[in-house]
């Protein structure tokens, strides 16, 4: 069965973990039924890169346990303008994060209820990447 190529965003508060994470594996995984960005709702300030951020090592060296290296990713913060290019959103970042413009966003939202890695021990974080991960093979059959 031949899928539709889509576009997806993945949408958490930092973008340093749970977004990040999530369009890595469906990159790695699923690139075949179209490609996944990732952003966030809140960045941290003067960061660039996954590997900038104090708290990312965990969450880098979990990713590297399947071989997907995120240290080099850049983080987004996320826009109104950036709303139109995505056919799906999947937002993990907590609703008190999300700005008026994507709670009211008229394209095709989807609220994962996954626990923010920030700050977690190593089988904590281990345990949120596999959530991601289940959810997102979930989703890949409606693809």
């Amino acid at each position: 069965m031949v899928k539709n190529k889509m576009k997806l965003l993945y949408v958490c508060r930092a973008n340093v973990g749970r977004s990040q994470m999530a369009a890595a594996y469906h990159n790695h995984i699923y690139r075949r039924y179209g490609i996944a960005d990732s952003t966030g709702t809140c960045i941290p300030q003067g960061k660039n890169l996954v590997k900038d951020v104090e708290d990312a090592d965990l969450v880098i060296q979990i990713m590297q346990e399947d071989k997907i290296d995120i240290s080099q990713n850049q983080l987004k913060q996320l826009s109104v303008t950036m709303l139109p290019y995505y056919d799906k959103i999947i937002v993990m970042a907590e609703k008190e994060t999300c700005p008026d413009f994507l709670r009211n966003s008229i394209q095709s939202v989807l609220y994962w209820n996954i626990e923010d890695a920030k700050g977690k021990d190593f089988e904590t974080t281990r345990r949120i990447k596999d959530e991601i991960k289940q959810k997102i093979d979930e989703e890949s059959e409606k693809w």
